[in-house]
């Protein structure tokens, strides 16, 4: 999202429409973290703290495993419909 979105009639009211609910979530967020760490007890939320801090490096190991994938080359040529015998009986 850029600013010359906001100067571009066809594309504005798409972007007004984002920026309003980048607005509301960043208005909402605060509240919600609030409303669920005021229900947790100490412990559950240092359990929750070392749960993302170890899902962190599981989901790079993740993503980095499926970078070092090496790419599947696309078979060359057309891709044909099997054509099925004729047979000489069909003309008679």
């Amino acid at each position: 999202m850029e600013f010359r979105d906001f100067t571009d009639p066809d594309r504005f009211v798409a972007t007004a429409f984002k920026a309003m609910c980048i607005i509301f979530a960043l208005a909402l967020i605060p509240n919600l973290l609030l409303a669920i760490f005021s229900q947790l007890s100490l412990l559950e939320m240092l359990i929750g703290v070392l749960f993302f801090l170890l899902l962190s490096p599981a989901a790079y190991l993740v993503w980095r495993a499926r970078q070092d994938r090496p790419e599947r080359r696309e078979r060359r040529g057309a891709e044909r419909t099997p054509v099925l015998p004729v047979s000489e009986d069909d003309y008679e």
